[in-house]
Parts: structure tokens; sequence; C-alpha cells
């Protein structure tokens, strides 16, 4: 009798597994169309690319986390020998092989989005000399206030006062 439930009970949670596993493969399918990227474009577009990846990132982890404990649970119910799990086993390795090539395909997508992010970034000295620009046309501009904007202009206000 005790037999016979640990038996169904190790049945029951082998097709839990089986479903679930089903489950999170279509998770990864999901994970590794959201992880699709353009490595060009605008910063903003990169950033928001480099986000997504990140959240999928931590989706990928927590999968891990499902997986290393699917796993052990499938080495202990490989050691009552009751039943056969070596499709369970082979579905869990094929799953983990996925896994780890999204995982390093992401992590790839990371650091290339962060490297390219890098490079569009207008380098220290443009920045400075971008500063230094835009404060002398502010200078100017404040200099100018007020001023005729150049010759015609003069001309012209002169042309009016001479015809009054």
């Amino acid at each position: 009798m005790i037999f016979e439930k640990k038996f169904h009970s190790a049945t029951v949670i082998v097709n839990d597994i089986k479903r679930n596993l089903a489950n999170l493969e279509d998770l990864l399918s999901q994970c590794s169309i959201e992880s699709r990227t353009r490595y060009d474009g605008d910063i903003t577009e990169m950033r928001d690319q480099l986000e997504r990846i990140m959240e999928v990132e931590k989706r990928l982890e927590n999968i891990g986390d499902v997986y290393l404990n699917t796993e052990a649970l499938i080495k202990c119910l490989a050691t009552y020998y009751l039943y056969d799990l070596q499709s369970t086993e082979a579905a869990l390795e094929s799953f983990h092989r996925k896994w780890t090539s999204l995982k390093t395909d992401i992590l790839r997508s990371e650091q290339i989005l962060h490297q390219n992010i890098i490079n569009n970034l207008p380098s220290r000295q443009a920045c400075k000399e971008i500063i230094l620009f835009i404060d002398a046309i502010k200078r100017l501009l404040d200099d100018d206030h007020g001023a005729p904007i150049n010759n015609r202009e003069k001309l012209y206000k002169n042309y009016l006062n001479d015809i009054e």
C-alpha cells in the first residue's frame, strides 16, 4: 500500500515536471524573441533594448533556479528505480542546453549594446568643446541683446527716420 502511494505520487510529480518543462520551453522561446536586438540606431533605442535584455536576463535566472530544483527532484526520483525517467532527463538536458545557449547570447548582446552605447556617446573632449561653444553663443547673444541684427536693419531704421 505504501509502495503504491509513493509510486502514484512520484508518477504525478513526473507528469508535473513534464508539463512544467513544456511551460519553461515556451518561456524560453518568449525570452529568445524578446532578446532580439539591433546594434545600431540612436542611443535611446539602444538603452531601451539594453533594459529589455536585462529584464529577460532576470527571467532567465529565475528559470535557471527552477531548472536546478527540477534536476534535483529528478535525481531524487531516479534513486527509487521505479519507473523510466530517461525521456524526462533527456527533455531536461535539452532544455538546459537551450537555456545555456540563450543565456550566452543574451550576455553577448548585452556587452555589444553596452559598447555601442559607449561608442555613440560623445567624447569628453567633444562635450567640453560643445559646452564652450554654447557658452560663447550665450555670451554673444547677451552682448548683442537689444543691438540691431545687422547693418541692413540699421540702414532701414535710418531710412525710416529720414522719411519722417
